[in-house]
């Protein structure tokens, strides 16, 4: 691809991932003024992207209902994130649950349905394997229709 190629799909890329990617392949060196400025205007688009998406990252932790990376068994996986620290023993133990309209019962069969056979068949084990590093344990019991306090 051409460099005035590559500049032309720099300015009319939306910014993320293909972005990135055009504007690693651009050597500055090789372009002339007004051709500096619009890789410029692309790199500080890019980078409004980037810090927008970590800005979010980090207001999803700081404001999760967990208030804590360690509080619930889930998250507990920090190899991910260099950065993340589990703050102690689980303090809580707290059920996870599906909001469905009382109103869709057949979707509500279906789901719970779903659900059993992946505790049963060995789905459930293999996702907790893949995704978490500790020992799998067993599938929670499933409760239906929990009261609200």
């Amino acid at each position: 691809m051409s460099l005035e190629d590559r500049l032309a799909e720099v300015d009319q890329l939306p910014p993320g991932p293909d972005l990135g990617d055009a504007l690693s392949e651009v050597d500055p060196r090789a372009l002339n003024g007004t051709q500096l400025v619009d890789l410029i205007v692309a790199r500080q688009r890019q980078l409004c992207f980037e810090q927008a998406l970590l800005l979010v990252a980090v207001r999803e932790l700081a404001y999760s209902p967990a208030d804590a990376v360690g509080a619930t068994t889930t998250v507990r996986d920090t190899s991910q994130d260099p950065y993340a620290r589990v703050a102690g023993d689980q303090f809580t133990k707290e059920p996870y649950g599906l909001g469905i309209p009382a109103k869709n019962v057949d979707f509500v069969r279906f789901v719970n349905a779903v659900l059993e056979d992946m505790r049963t068949d060995g789905r459930w084990a293999a996702i907790y394997r893949k995704w978490l590093p500790a020992p799998v344990p067993k599938p929670p019991a499933a409760v239906y229709g929990r009261a609200l306090p």
